[in-house]
């Protein structure tokens, strides 16, 4: 049945995954309960070994107590956000941001599997603006890699997203102090991050787990370094003491 991730274009393999009436299923893990599809990229992973992403993991371990406050920008099926949830405890927040409208349902599903109240999910594209933005689908196998950026050959579906500055969401729900963010989104970093500079710059953000995308970035013409040169300005820096990239005050 895996043998299905192999196929190319990842279009095919939904297609035969349809046919072959292959549905989502719950599993139990040691971070805890979630509907996957088995034959994603991240569902085949957590079935296969029990665990995604190891390293992100022990990042959130580490750097979440409780009563803090998580924000997970980029949540796809919520996996990190439940963790965090777990972590930061019913006195703590997270705020689960998620523009995708196939995505929403499962992570609420995954919130309610795992009766987590402490998280707050949230349809957005986190931008430079407030306003709209399209981004582009990928195949179902690989949810994760949706984005503003068109990766695909062929044809995909897109989608008309509610647009907001990560600083305007953060002033919003009155958050005064986020212990740690999780930003992965696949190139739009260099807005989420450069579009709410004084966020970063006023400390409110003590720790940054961040996903670069240099390829993603070049091909929309950004430049990486205006990033890293930002966030070292801010007086963040590298923590050496994990193997994925993490700034820190």
């Amino acid at each position: 049945m895996y043998y299905l991730l192999k196929i190319r274009p990842a279009f095919l393999s939904s297609i035969l995954k349809k046919l072959l009436r292959i549905k989502r299923e719950v599993i139990k893990t040691k971070e805890g309960v979630f509907f996957i599809d088995k034959l994603s990229n991240f569902g085949s992973q957590l079935k296969l070994k029990g665990e995604y992403e190891p390293d992100l993991k022990l990042t959130l371990d580490k750097l979440l107590n409780e009563g803090d406050t998580f924000v997970d920008l980029g949540a796809n099926e919520g996996y990190f956000s439940i963790i965090g949830g777990k972590i930061v405890g019913k006195k703590g927040r997270v705020i689960s941001i998620e523009p995708q409208t196939r995505l929403q349902n499962i992570i609420n599903k995954n919130i309610k599997l795992n009766r987590i109240s402490n998280v707050e999910l949230f349809q957005l594209c986190i931008s430079n603006k407030v306003g709209k933005e399209v981004i582009y689908l990928s195949p179902e196998l690989n949810t994760g890699s949706s984005g503003v950026l068109k990766k695909q050959k062929y044809k995909v579906a897109t989608e008309n997203v509610d647009s907001m500055t990560l600083e305007d969401l953060i002033d919003k729900l009155q958050i005064k102090k986020v212990n740690l963010i999780k930003i992965d989104i696949e190139g739009s970093e260099y807005e989420a991050i450069l579009g709410s500079k004084k966020l970063f710059e006023d400390k409110i953000i003590k720790n940054i787990a961040l996903e670069l995308h240099p390829k993603f970035l070049k091909k929309r013409n950004l430049d990486i370094d205006h990033i890293v040169n930002f966030l070292n300005e801010a007086g963040y820096k590298i923590n050496k003491e994990f193997k994925n990239l993490v700034y820190s005050l």
